[in-house]
């Protein structure tokens, strides 16, 4: 029972899981033409075996799954959860509960942040795992046994990852940070991409601020036109034909087509899609005197200077317990608690929830009171109280 292609033995399987502690999953799919990702195949890790079950296969129904997913009894183990999050949400409208994701487990016991499973197979259990297939496409059928195999071990070394990574988040007394940050990936609103957040996705900055509310309407332009055609967002206009487009600021149809590069591909290919996108141009010039939202630049001295010591404080608590700053507090947040002093007691900031709180977040506090004063010794930053 390798590869399951039938809803009868999926059933099967189903009976198997429901006596599992926990289980190992991942998943195998395509998106490099679509937007929205194709599932081709999902594998799962049991205690004594590991299966392959044919998501294209028009013999099966997994609906079966979606309630092993959903019991509360059995752990759900991945790697990197959020894209295969993204696919069974988008199937069954639900989230797996409980989930264990073995990395960000990883950053909380101090192995890197973002760490590959090959990377991650490595350091704890000694095992590189082979990735020649990790672009394949898994569309095709019949598999090979070597993308079977492939497939297979992202799922069964992982069983042994996840014991190890246990283990080692009890000892650090990190298991509690670990599950409410499962709880906070598990939010359906992070698998919902809404158009008019797209913007804030774009890495690329503009130096126009004036034109933050076009690139805003541009990039829901595009989110919305991507997720009607199913093609990636990129297909239709690149990032850097956004920042573009806010840099010249068109005004005409001829001038934004000499901005369009063939890289857009289905972009230049229709004609509605040209006259839609200049109409949103022209309409985001009304707007292009609004208010902007909170810069450093923009800022007061003092701002600037709570800004400062946040990123030393910030330092200073990730290398005590070696983890990467990103992950405990971002650069936007440091940002809007410095310039908002009522942000620092805001539930609505990440930084000053949980476990983010517990170790950086209420130091924060103390630092924009004036409770504590940071110092130096021997190249590293020290919180002293006051």
């Amino acid at each position: 029972m390798t590869i399951i292609t039938t809803t009868a033995e999926l059933n099967n399987l189903c009976n198997l899981l429901n006596s599992q502690s926990f289980i190992t999953i991942d998943t195998e799919f395509l998106r490099d033409k679509t937007y929205f990702p194709k599932l081709c195949l999902i594998q799962i890790g049991l205690d004594n075996h590991t299966v392959i079950i044919d998501a294209l296969s028009p013999h099966l129904d997994i609906t079966p799954l979606f309630y092993i997913f959903n019991n509360d009894n059995i752990i759900k183990v991945f790697h990197a959860a959020t894209q295969d999050l993204e696919i069974i949400f988008r199937l069954s409208g639900t989230i797996p509960y409980p989930i264990f994701d073995t990395q960000t487990a990883a950053m909380f016991c101090g192995l890197g942040c973002s760490i590959s499973y090959n990377n991650l197979s490595t350091q704890l259990i000694g095992v590189q795992i082979d990735k020649t297939y990790q672009f394949t496409d898994w569309s095709l059928r019949p598999l090979s046994n070597a993308q079977i195999t492939y497939a297979l071990n992202d799922v069964h070394y992982l069983r042994d990852i996840y014991i190890k990574l246990r283990k080692k988040l009890l000892e650090l007394n990190r298991l509690k940070w670990l599950e409410e940050e499962m709880l906070l990936i598990r939010n359906p609103t992070n698998y919902i991409n809404n158009p008019e957040h797209a913007w804030i996705k774009i890495k690329s900055k503009i130096k126009n601020k004036n034109a933050i509310p076009l690139l805003q309407k541009l990039a829901a332009w595009r989110e919305i036109n991507a997720q009607q055609l199913d093609v990636p967002r990129g297909h239709l206009l690149k990032d850097n034909t956004l920042i573009e487009i806010c840099k010249i600021l068109p005004d005409s149809l001829i001038q934004l087509k000499s901005i369009i590069t063939p890289a857009n591909k289905h972009f230049i290919r229709n004609k509605t899609l040209k006259a839609s996108l200049f109409n949103t141009i022209q309409e985001s010039y009304i707007s292009m005197e609004a208010k902007l939202s909170f810069s450093i630049e923009d800022s007061s001295a003092t701002n600037r200077t709570l800004y400062s010591m946040l990123k030393l404080l910030l330092k200073s608590k990730s290398t005590e317990y070696n983890i990467s700053p990103n992950i405990i507090a971002s650069d936007e947040e440091l940002l809007t608690i410095s310039s908002n002093e009522k942000a620092l007691s805001s539930y609505l900031i990440k930084t000053m929830q949980g476990w983010r709180y517990d170790i950086f977040g209420k130091y924060a506090i103390d630092l924009q009171q004036g409770k504590i004063a940071l110092t130096m010794r021997n190249n590293n930053i020290y919180v002293i109280e006051l």
